[in-house]
């Protein structure tokens, strides 16, 4: 599709938010894959950029990664979790999924707030 819209002179981007590794992202990616049916969709590796980069249309992609970061009030975070797929698509046991969200927020707030860590990568390519 992107050498069908670009120009030839054309280039691509794309970015991705992996979330991180610290002691609260690792407690957060212990609760959903115990309760969410799809959580092999909320993946922390490079399960898409990799195939994209070795593809024989990619040519001259580079790569820059950089730390991102989102504060969240308990409101906000709940909102933030409701809107992923992997919470959309199934929980085995929502109660306790939410109970667990619960004191996971209690267990790491810092003045009413927790934050998301993110490895955010952005790629830009040349098509052919």
């Amino acid at each position: 599709e992107f050498s069908r819209v670009l120009k030839p002179s054309g280039r691509a981007c794309a970015f991705w938010n992996l979330r991180s590794r610290g002691e609260f992202m690792d407690a957060y990616e212990t609760v959903i894959s115990a309760h969410c049916t799809d959580s092999h969709e909320a993946t922390r590796d490079r399960a898409a950029i990799t195939p994209l980069l070795g593809h024989q249309r990619t040519l001259q992609a580079s790569e820059a990664t950089f730390s991102s970061s989102q504060p969240m009030e308990r409101e906000a975070f709940f909102g933030r979790v409701r809107s992923a797929s992997y919470v959309a698509h199934g929980l085995k046991e929502p109660d306790n999924f939410w109970e667990a969200l619960d004191k996971l927020f209690d267990k790491y707030e810092k003045g009413g707030m927790i934050t998301f860590l993110y490895d955010s990568i952005a790629v830009v390519w040349k098509v052919r």
